[in-house]
């Protein structure tokens, strides 16, 4: 018995090392185990009896999969293995094995967890999107969508994420804002910088707006109010009215720090991108584009957009 008590004093003067460990996320857990002793180490999910138990899924259920960080696709499990699912994407024939943490049952209720500000993962009409819950009427919902729609459902529709989900959504709808609000800027800002009177000519080279952006083109056959254009790579002739058109840079204007700007792409087949002018370089100019990304650019690939007269 003394040299128990001994054994017990010696532990207590050590002190006892707590060493905390981030064991591997489950949909239904992460959670930091606490270890009391001197040496211990973590251990991956699954290598001992004691591990946190995963969900349990059987051939047929309707799940969902988040593929990627965010990003989600529904499906029905086809055969379980330990800690793996093989799943048959819905309306496709295509299967993947996928791991059982980044799998939710379907019909796994919000609850009380459907609160004003938190984000989910919702069932919609072209598939499963996360989700930010603005307004909760009883059983209906309104949400916006990460690709930024508004929409109302029912609380049946919606997934309660992981911690793990939940911290990649949170920062797909920062991103996304970030983005929504560069975008509205550059649309602000007008459209490229054209001197007065400009008119082309036959053959000119020339930017000129369509549906997805500005793109790179010839004219083709030039008239008063607009211009008969050819774009790349296959030479698709489009009416284009002079409103539409600009000469492609040098340009006769420099934008000022924080103004928006085209920049010409690396295929002509691509549209022009937005950016936004840091200023000048050796010899040339610095922007950056949606992602903060910033790269150096020549006068000759750099369109400032002006207000519209």
């Amino acid at each position: 018995m003394r040299h128990r008590i001994l054994g017990q004093q010696a532990l207590a003067t050590q002190g006892v090392r707590l060493v905390s460990c981030l064991c591997r996320r489950t949909r239904w857990h992460n959670v930091a185990w606490l270890f009391v002793a001197p040496t211990w180490a973590c251990r991956s999910a699954g290598s001992d009896a004691s591990a946190v138990a995963q969900p349990s899924f059987a051939r047929g259920d309707e799940v969902v999969v988040e593929a990627r960080a965010a990003e989600f696709f529904g499906g029905r499990v086809l055969s379980v293995s330990k800690g793996q699912l093989r799943v048959e994407r819905a309306g496709r024939t295509e299967a993947s094995t996928v791991s059982v943490g980044d799998v939710y049952r379907v019909g796994t209720p919000m609850g009380a967890s459907a609160k004003a500000g938190s984000v989910a993962i919702c069932r919609t009409p072209g598939g499963w999107l996360g989700c930010k819950i603005e307004q909760v009427e009883g059983d209906a919902l309104n949400v916006t969508l990460l690709d930024g729609a508004a929409a109302r459902i029912g609380r049946q529709a919606l997934l309660l994420p992981s911690p793990v989900t939940e911290l990649n959504l949170k920062r797909a709808f920062s991103k996304a804002s970030r983005s929504n609000e560069f975008f509205a800027a550059a649309e602000r800002a007008g459209v490229p910088a054209v001197t007065a009177g400009y008119r082309p000519s036959g053959h000119a080279h020339v930017i000129a707006h369509r549906a997805a952006g500005w793109f790179s083109g010839v004219v083709q056959e030039a008239r008063d109010d607009g211009s008969y254009v050819a774009f790349a790579p296959d030479n698709v002739r489009e009416w284009v009215p002079l409103t539409e058109l600009a000469p492609e840079p040098p340009a006769s204007v420099v934008p000022g720090r924080g103004d928006f700007a085209l920049i010409r792409p690396a295929s002509p087949a691509e549209p022009w991108r937005v950016m936004r002018f840091l200023g000048p370089a050796e010899r040339a100019f610095k922007v950056a584009g949606v992602d903060g990304e910033v790269r150096i650019v020549a006068a000759r690939d750099l369109m400032p957009l002006v207000p519209p007269p």
